[in-house]
């Protein structure tokens, strides 16, 4: 008999039939029990399609309840779901498909394309044959990385492996039965690991709403108790709450990860949504690291991120490749257990750096370790914007732009300009009482005024599924000017 993901959760199906699994975008209320009849009906209309195991799946429905249940109903068939985005982006890597579960017909002569509606959701006749996985280790998913730069890189991920993601999380956040608010999407490693420990503990898991007060008002009708979120997100709900202020008491720890924020930004989070704050950092390749409450993190430097966690080690390596000492700034390596640490990759961005060397995981950060083992990030090696000689860190830069007063959320990019040197390009989500001039010149004051400076004031930056913020399409705002 086989295993697959299904069975992670499968307990909490058994002990608690009645109690809320998910609540569906539009508000319904989804039970274990009819979450494990959906997961039934999707392995029997895919069984009848065609699917069996082994075959590499892409989905194109956007329903988070959907992309959950049909992930799970693939596995139990033995079928490998591939987390990727559009099946146009994961093909342009060179990733093979045998099929792709969509809501609209694709012109594709080599890939099987079957049309997701309503029929799915029907009882099924006859219950399918779910094998599973029959051999252990073999692969169970393909995820990607977050592909911010362009350069998505997508690597196996077995049963086993995820399961020792969620026991490194539950060693560190507990085993609770939680209600979660969770923006992070479905289809990223990160987000369905998330969905998954609330499922496999018996919690509820409810999705964010169409704006940010809305969201709010979310949180307050189901008693969510922990936000899961990206900075950019967290800080669209803290200005949601200066305009118009909810009590949200439920509401008890707030998660944020899958990218730097400030300390200032969380201690603004913490007072104006009245829940203990707590950062996160990680990659695909190796799950969770390190991290630190608020209350951890005060008085530290910018960008420290956390304490490293048991059963990970962190290296800073110089430019020789040996290790510094604790204090000593430079390249980050990271090392986990055999069962969390992906050892290859399936398929990569044409120009992707081959991350995978010698044992270690190189993230792409740069930073340091203290004395006492609190990470701190100071930037990326692959980011760095060249002035002159003059190495900056979009990181270090958006963190200067988001301590003007009026100025919510920055993202910072490198743009060659027509005399072939980079410009800082920022750009900024700020008050209305911010004028784009002002701004520019306070900035230039900090920055330096012989920094070659471009500044946009924007509604919203532009974010990837896994609310990372999206750098390439940030240039191509810019490049468009």
């Amino acid at each position: 008999m086989g295993h697959d993901l299904y069975r992670l959760i499968e307990p909490a199906i058994s002990r608690f039939p009645e109690r809320t699994a998910l609540v569906t975008p539009d508000g319904q209320s989804v039970s274990f029990a009819r979450l494990a009849a959906t997961v039934d009906a999707f392995a029997a209309v895919a069984a009848a399609r065609g699917l069996k195991g082994g075959d590499l799946v892409n989905l194109e429905v956007e329903n988070f309840a959907v992309q959950v249940c049909l992930t799970l109903a693939l596995s139990r068939l033995g079928v490998v779901t591939v987390m990727g985005g559009s099946t146009d982006a994961v093909l342009a890597t060179g990733l093979s498909l045998d099929a792709t579960i969509t809501l609209d017909p694709r012109k594709d002569d080599h890939l099987r394309n079957l049309i997701f509606d309503q029929g799915w959701f029907a009882t099924p006749e006859h219950t399918p044959d779910c094998p599973g996985f029959e051999q252990p280790g073999a692969m169970a998913l393909i995820v990607g990385s977050s592909g911010t730069t362009g350069q998505r890189k997508f690597m196996p991920m077995s049963v086993e492996q995820f399961a020792a993601h969620l026991g490194a999380y539950n060693a560190a956040y507990g085993v609770d039965a939680a209600t979660r608010l969770i923006t992070v999407g479905a289809l990223t490693q990160w987000g369905f690991l998330l969905i998954m420990r609330t499922l496999m503990h018996g919690g509820t898991m409810v999705p964010p709403a169409d704006s940010p007060h809305s969201t709010l008002e979310r949180i307050n009708g189901y008693g969510v108790e922990e936000l899961c979120t990206v900075p950019n997100v967290l800080m669209d709900l803290v200005q949601s709450q200066r305009k118009d202020p909810l009590d949200l008491p439920s509401l008890k720890k707030i998660l944020t990860g899958g990218g730097s924020i400030s300390l200032q930004a969380m201690g603004e989070a913490q007072t104006h949504l009245g829940a203990r704050v707590r950062s996160a950092y990680g990659a695909t390749e190796v799950g969770y690291i390190a991290s630190a409450w608020l209350d951890e993190l005060e008085g530290r430097s910018e960008g420290a991120v956390g304490f490293v966690r048991a059963g990970a080690e962190v290296e800073v390596v110089g430019d020789s490749g040996s290790a510094l000492p604790r204090g000593g700034v430079g390249e980050i390596r990271i090392r986990t257990t055999p069962d969390v640490q992906i050892d290859r990759y399936l398929a990569k961005g044409p120009q992707a750096e081959d991350t995978l060397r010698d044992g270690w995981f190189y993230p792409g950060d740069t930073g340091h370790l203290t004395e006492d083992g609190m990470l701190v990030i100071a930037g990326r090696t692959t980011e760095v914007i060249n002035i002159g000689g003059n190495k900056l860190a979009p990181a270090s830069i958006e963190a200067t732009a988001c301590r003007i007063v009026g100025v919510r959320q920055a993202g910072a990019v490198g743009l060659r300009n027509a005399a072939g040197f980079e410009d800082v390009c920022v750009a900024a989500v700020c008050d209305a009482s911010v004028p784009q001039a002002a701004l520019q010149a306070t900035l230039s004051d900090l920055l330096g005024s012989n920094t070659p400076l471009r500044v946009k004031i924007v509604d919203q930056l532009p974010l990837n599924a896994g609310g990372k913020l999206d750098r390439q399409q940030l240039q191509q705002w810019f490049a468009g000017d």
